[in-house]
């Protein structure tokens, strides 16, 4: 799973309630006026405006989702692109939640994580059977492979001799079995074409000693 879904999430989850606390009670609730207002009226404040509000709010969030969509299947990471879809999907809840009732601003918020849910399950279920979908497992589990295969070749060297091809100072290059490997001692300098074994790996570092200074002890 991204990071960037992982933040959309939390901010679809905490931003109603910020919002709803910034802006109060006398503004969300349907309610001013009551006290005026004869039975059966709507006293929601500034209805005549509400209509172009939640078209902006419409506009927003599918403006959102277009970029997240962008981000998960055109471009990799977490971009300008997933930045932009929070920004969007954040400003359209805040504007809801601001302008509009708050049924519409409820309704607007499940609106919201009801797509970011399918989206997932995109995500997860139908773009790993398309054909960009199936290249970026390929690309993933080759670079996954050529990883292990790293860690693996370089274990093999342990215990295995050869000779410096450089001086090492104390990394350079020695020849073993046939093959330029780069090496590195402990610390101490090694001059060139001096016999050498490997003891150990140590962070995908192959670490050779000198076989005269092992003798010698």
């Amino acid at each position: 799973m991204k990071p960037s879904f992982i933040l959309l999430l939390i901010i679809l989850v905490t931003l109603p309630a910020f919002a709803g606390a910034g802006t109060g009670d006398a503004e969300l609730l349907p309610q001013k006026g009551a006290e005026t207002a004869q039975p059966g009226t709507d006293t929601t404040a500034g209805k005549e405006e509400e209509p172009a509000w939640g078209l902006t709010v419409v506009m927003l969030l599918l403006g959102g989702f277009m970029f997240m969509f962008l981000e998960i299947a055109v471009i990799p990471g977490f971009g300008v692109t997933g930045i932009l879809g929070i920004l969007l999907l954040s400003g359209g809840l805040v504007t809801a939640f601001m302008k509009l009732s708050m049924t519409m601003a409820l309704a607007a918020t499940f609106s919201a994580i009801l797509g970011v849910i399918l989206l997932l399950l995109w995500f997860f279920l139908v773009f790993p059977k398309t054909s960009m979908g199936k290249q970026f497992i390929l690309q993933t589990d080759a670079s996954n492979a050529q990883g292990f295969v790293a860690v693996e070749d370089n274990s093999a060297y342990i215990g295995k001799e050869g000779v410096t091809v450089t001086m090492l100072r104390p990394s350079g290059i020695a020849k073993i079995d046939n093959e330029r490997v780069d090496v590195m001692t402990d610390g101490e300098f090694v001059e060139k074409g001096v016999k050498v074994r490997v003891t150990k790996t140590r962070q995908n570092t192959v670490i050779v000693t000198p076989i005269e200074e092992q003798s010698s002890s």
